[in-house]
């Protein structure tokens, strides 16, 4: 059971309910109730699982990850996988390099997937969550991808001072 891992797992590292409390910014009565009657789901597992990782405890690790995909239903596939990385390395980019620091990076991958696109059209796949049209022509799809690096440029291009405006 889930509850006897997380106990097991906690003696393991050598703490008490107290100082796992407050090692992983909980309640000692959260502690206590995943190890009883309540064990954690969705995010507050994949808390475990990262703290498994992290003190190489391999066996918990898999243990929780188990627990957790079981109440998905199916584990997560490749895509699934690689779209919370994306999602991920862009958040840590623009924390790290700022609003304007991003957009250069996504800039210049822009920029290289158009001359890839014009060598190669057929490599160029367009998000359909962004038009109804589920199978625009490829004119359209470099159409879209220019104009969002038009957009990403304007952006990024220092406001004009007074003396510039008049």
């Amino acid at each position: 059971m889930l509850q006897d891992d997380l106990k097991e797992f906690r003696l393991r590292l050598g703490e008490t309910q107290e100082t796992l409390a407050r090692r992983m910014g909980l309640t000692v009565r959260t502690i206590a109730r995943y190890e009883s009657d309540r064990p954690p789901t969705g995010n507050a597992l994949q808390r475990f699982i990262e703290l498994a990782r992290e003190t190489g405890n391999r066996t918990f690790e898999e243990s929780f990850w188990k627990h957790l995909t079981a109440g998905l239903g199916k584990p997560p596939d490749q895509d699934e996988i690689i779209g919370e990385l994306e999602r991920s390395a862009i958040l840590i980019l623009g924390h790290n390099r700022g609003r304007k620091g991003l957009l250069g990076v996504l800039h210049k991958e822009l920029l290289k997937l158009l001359a890839d696109t014009h060598k190669s059209p057929s490599i160029l796949r367009y998000p359909a969550v962004l038009n109804a049209d589920l199978s625009p022509a490829l004119v359209s799809r470099i159409d879209y991808l220019q104009s969002v690096i038009l957009d990403i440029e304007k952006a990024l291009s220092p406001a004009p001072t007074r003396k510039e405006k008049a």
